[in-house]
């Protein structure tokens, strides 16, 4: 749902990015020096940060910087394919789980730095 919030606004011409909470990612949306966190799955409800700090209290989880920083677009797409991997073998989906772990292979095979070509001068 997050994701679909996501390229809505930028459809829509507002700067935004995931914010990827463990077991819950949220929105934030950017403008005039500020930023804003909303909730897809509360209806686009306001979160302030402290929300977010109660949230992780809640499950037993310490604060983590990267969890409050704007995931990229390639973080946010393993992340819901690692979900559904997760949720393929709880069903004993066997084939499925091999279809997803070639993609995240090549995902990850995509991601990694790629070594600086010399020039011979």
């Amino acid at each position: 749902l997050t994701a679909i919030y996501l390229l809505v606004a930028r459809r829509a011409g507002v700067s935004a990015a995931a914010v990827p909470l463990p077991g819950h990612v949220l929105l934030r949306l950017h403008g005039h020096g500020q930023h804003l966190l909303v909730d897809p799955f509360r209806k686009g409800a306001r979160v302030q940060e402290r929300d977010c700090l109660s949230y992780l209290a809640r499950r037993g989880l310490p604060f983590r910087p990267q969890w409050f920083a704007d995931a990229s677009d390639a973080a946010l797409i393993e992340r819901q394919v690692r979900n559904l991997r997760g949720s393929y073998l709880q069903r004993g989906l066997g084939r499925e789980v091999e279809l997803l772990d070639l993609a995240l292979s090549a995902f990850e095979h995509r991601l990694q730095p790629r070594p600086a070509v010399r020039s011979k001068a």
